[in-house]
């Protein structure tokens, strides 16, 4: 795994997740309304969360991902969120971000400036040329993210994410931002 650099950011830091994560990572994940979105159902015991945690961020599978970062509160120096880059394809330097905030820090801004954090990130040290963030239509937080973030919306792909827990198909929506439109909008003070 690519190590990442620690950033900091409002009362927040982003570092590379650790093993003793897991038990804050059961309490983010243990929550039905966090994880309503994802595949995973929520964790009932500490158990179900080592095993998700280790085999998202340790284990032999994902060595050639860059490493994930933990979202700590400095005031707390705990653990409120996950924010990773997955699915990396390296003839095409692309990449997939996803992240996962703890509810009560939900509405503050942190997950958009997070994003903006993996951008810079992902550009900068990564040398990606595209990055993607994939959700559901009806994940309104998370489109709002991409768009306070300048993603371009590059499609809509209709009944294309069957939902386990709901047995529904959603629409997907697909944001891509790309090395040159990022810089571009830098330079002209956008981002």
């Amino acid at each position: 795994m690519k190590k990442l650099p620690v950033k900091y950011f409002l009362n927040y830091m982003l570092r590379p997740v650790e093993e003793s994560d897991v038990k804050d990572y059961f309490l983010i994940g243990s929550d039905e309304e966090t994880v309503k979105f994802l595949s995973w159902y929520p964790f009932k015991h500490v158990e179900e969360a080592v095993i998700h945690f280790n085999n998202l961020y340790f284990s032999d599978e994902y060595r050639d991902e860059p490493q994930g970062y933990a979202i700590v509160d400095l005031e707390t120096n705990r653990m409120i969120g996950v924010i990773d880059f997955h699915t990396t394809n390296k003839i095409l330097k692309s990449a997939h971000i996803g992240y996962l905030l703890k509810k009560e820090y939900w509405n503050q801004g942190i997950i958009t400036k997070a994003v903006e954090i993996m951008l810079e990130v992902g550009f900068k040290e990564l040398k990606l040329e595209k990055i993607v963030v994939r959700t559901i239509k009806e994940n309104y937080a998370s489109r709002k993210v991409c768009e306070k973030n300048n993603f371009r919306l590059h499609n809509i792909k209709k009944n294309n994410y069957y939902h386990g827990k709901t047995r529904t198909y959603y629409d997907v929506y697909k944001y891509v931002m790309e090395r040159k439109v990022y810089y571009d909008s830098k330079a002209k003070g956008n981002l």
